[in-house]
């Protein structure tokens, strides 16, 4: 099974991690972790942009699949 497809709370902490690394995450912006259809999803709250998350040989990669509303 891949690091994408495991549901646990540590996964989760290790996704949001790498997500707050990749995206430069700064205190105040927030975002929410989701898992579904077998795998974990990023959404930044504010603009409604969505990555999909899937595994690589570096850890992680974000795949953006909505971009969001920047108004």
């Amino acid at each position: 099974m891949l690091n994408c497809e495991t549901n646990t709370g540590a996964m989760e902490t290790r996704v949001r991690a790498a997500f707050r690394a990749w995206h430069g995450i700064r205190r105040g912006i927030e975002f929410q972790t989701d898992f579904e259809h077998g795998q974990w999803w990023v959404t930044l709250l504010r603009t409604g942009a969505q990555w999909s998350v899937n595994d690589s040989n570096r850890g992680f990669v974000f795949e953006l699949v909505t971009a969001g509303d920047d108004a």
